[in-house]
């Protein structure tokens, strides 16, 4: 960096608030003429310094942002959307506004700097995130699914959530799933009808990010609540619903009930469905004494499919490792002796 111009956050802040005008221009020049590398490198820098001394004096900063925001380079068009402060207050809504003219910038780059800040204020602009989550760039799309977990009107994003959710896109729909158990407490049955929508799609990879990321969670924390609606899966027989309950007990604790759920799993014709229950089974050492489940393990042992085989063994011999001999116990109970 042009050695008059400090390379110092703090430092740089202050020598912008002491000469707004002329220093700008001075700052424009050198990043005008500095090279791709070099403006990588510092410019996160920049966009802090000149934030923090926009939003000390933003009666003379908007109006001299406004020739860099027309400038023909993109580094400064990228500097101006990434340094107007968001601040609560007057200058607030002028701010968005500036934002929303650089969101449909020529270049991508800074429109995505841009896009992304206004889905930092998801609910002040609900009319820019609806036509974001229907934007033909997926990054944008990311952006808005991304910042879905700061929703406080939810009701009023439902069609955006949903949208979001059932994206093709995998980035997109894994970052929307993501922020559906944070939504949970505050619109529960805009989230549940949602989720439900995502579990039933034919798309895999729509399936495994609400069952990673929603079910597996809600699950284990309400399982017994939730009887209802796992009978109402598996009575439609559904595929993709039994698929998705199969792949969402990870953390649910073993009791009867499970018990019970993963018999009636095992039952599909579905190998994929049968080998996700022998592998839950594995996961839970508490099941390691369970006739049942031990019983179904031996039976999985001759399924027809070879991959229900393989990990029925796999399955049987992890509560194996997890289950102590009576040597193991012999011992710890002599070692509580001695102590």
């Amino acid at each position: 960096m042009n050695s008059a111009i400090p390379t110092d956050i703090p430092l740089l802040s202050r020598w912008l608030s002491a000469a707004p005008k002329k220093r700008l221009a001075e700052l424009k020049r050198h990043v005008t003429a500095s090279d791709r590398k070099g403006f990588l490198s510092v410019g996160p820098c920049l966009r802090v310094a000149i934030m923090e001394a926009w939003d000390e004096d933003p009666e003379q900063f908007f109006e001299a942002m406004d020739g860099w925001r027309r400038s023909r380079n993109p580094r400064v068009r990228s500097l101006v959307a990434g340094a107007v402060p968001l601040i609560d207050g007057p200058r607030f809504n002028e701010a968005l506004d500036l934002l929303r003219q650089m969101a449909r910038d020529s270049v991508r780059d800074v429109r995505l700097i841009a896009v992304e800040r206004l889905c930092g204020e998801i609910d002040a602009v609900p009319e820019e995130i609806q036509r974001f989550s229907i934007d033909k760039d997926p990054k944008v799309r990311e952006f808005v699914a991304l910042y879905l977990r700061e929703l406080r009107e939810v009701e009023n994003f439902k069609f955006v959530i949903d949208t979001l959710c059932l994206d093709r896109n995998s980035d997109v729909h894994w970052a929307a799933a993501a922020s559906l158990h944070t939504l949970h407490d505050r619109a529960e049955a805009v989230v549940k009808d949602c989720a439900q929508k995502m579990a039933e799609s034919e798309d895999i990879d729509i399936r495994w990010a609400i069952s990673t990321n929603y079910y597996d969670l809600l699950f284990g924390e309400n399982f017994e609540r939730l009887t209802t609606m796992i009978r109402q899966w598996i009575r439609s027989g559904s595929r993709q619903l039994k698929w998705t309950l199969a792949h969402s007990l990870r953390y649910t604790v073993a009791s009867p009930r499970l018990v019970m759920l993963l018999k009636t799993l095992y039952e599909d014709k579905d190998p994929v469905i049968r080998r996700r229950v022998v592998w839950q089974i594995g996961q839970k050492t508490a099941l390691a004494d369970d006739n049942e489940m031990m019983a179904l393990l031996t039976k999985a042992e001759s399924d027809s499919s070879k991959k229900v085989r393989e990990q029925a063994l796999e399955s049987k011999q992890a509560l194996k490792n997890y289950r102590p001999s009576y040597d193991d116990l012999d011992d710890e109970e002599e070692e509580e002796e001695d102590d």
